[in-house]
């Protein structure tokens, strides 16, 4: 995975009138422009000037539009429209088209022909819409359910330690998408996300868990008696808490003397709720 912080480590502004999107999206297309790729990006991307941009360079784009950017035509996105209804102007070979459906929709596309297709919902009702927001939809669905079904239990908090959040979020889209390998391997499966992510924290704690878990292969370890990790002349952290029992059902987990737990500190006299740095998380 290639990740890119800011504006890619150059120090040097877009140029005047480029919107910072318009940068990234081009940044991230570096070696895959002028093959014929199909990019679907959200509002927040879009714009016409990097839609005519992507025209130039023999790759299509196509998506949401915001109606406050530049250079769009005001007859369409002042439209008053009703349920239904639809209003678009092209130019060249760049289609910009307002569609009223429970609300607003703006689009903008540089590889359809605007026209209504009958779409088929889950429930089996079939509505009439314009291609490129069927387009859209088919392009988009798996990353907007992804992320929705990650939001559902999201660990994320608010922090200033945006680092921290960033990759907390990459590793419960990594979770999202092995749940859904899990699932797609075994149609019978019906483990939800949520007791999918904490039969993982068990297995990663050596604790118990679901058999979809404690069936995967892993190192041969021998498992460790109580009395060995009370005999240890050489805890990690020493404490009055003792790390319970390894469970019989597992064969191959780390010993649990090589996991450390935390333990709530007594407030003091200046702090109710004191804090303190981890001896074993902060020695390296």
């Amino acid at each position: 995975m290639d990740g890119k912080c800011g504006n890619g480590g150059k120090s040097e502004r877009p140029p005047p009138g480029v919107l910072h999107s318009t940068e990234v999206i081009l940044n991230l297309l570096e070696g895959y422009l002028d093959k014929g790729h199909i990019i679907y990006a959200d509002n927040f991307y879009n714009s016409p000037d990097l839609t005519r941009h992507l025209s130039e360079r023999k790759t299509y784009i196509c998506g949401t539009l915001r109606k406050m950017r530049k250079n769009l035509p005001k007859d369409v996105t002042n439209a008053k429209l009703k349920r239904g209804e639809l209003a678009a102007k092209s130019c060249n070979d760049i289609t910009v088209c307002k569609w009223k459906d429970k609300r607003d929709v703006l689009v903008i596309s540089n590889k359809h022909q605007l026209q209504l297709v009958n779409v088929r919902n889950r429930n089996g009702k079939v509505s009439l819409k314009p291609n490129i927001v069927a387009d859209y939809n088919l392009g988009m669905s798996g990353i907007d359910r992804g992320d929705q079904m990650v939001s559902y239990c999201s660990c994320l908090r608010k922090t200033l330690r945006w680092h921290k959040k960033l990759a907390l979020h990459i590793f419960e889209v990594y979770l999202q998408n092995a749940h859904r390998l899990l699932r797609l391997k075994d149609r019978a499966s019906k483990i939800r996300l949520l007791k999918f992510r904490e039969d993982f924290v068990k297995y990663l704690m050596g604790l118990n868990c679901g058999p979809q878990l404690c069936e995967a292969p892993g190192p041969q370890i021998p498992p460790v008696q109580p009395e060995q990790d009370q005999a240890d002349p050489s805890p990690l952290l020493p404490g009055p808490s003792v790390p319970p029992a390894l469970p019989a059902v597992h064969k191959s987990r780390v010993p649990l003397r090589n996991f450390h737990y935390l333990e709530k500190l007594p407030p003091t006299s200046k702090k109710a709720v004191p804090a303190k740095l981890c001896r074993f998380c902060t020695k390296n």
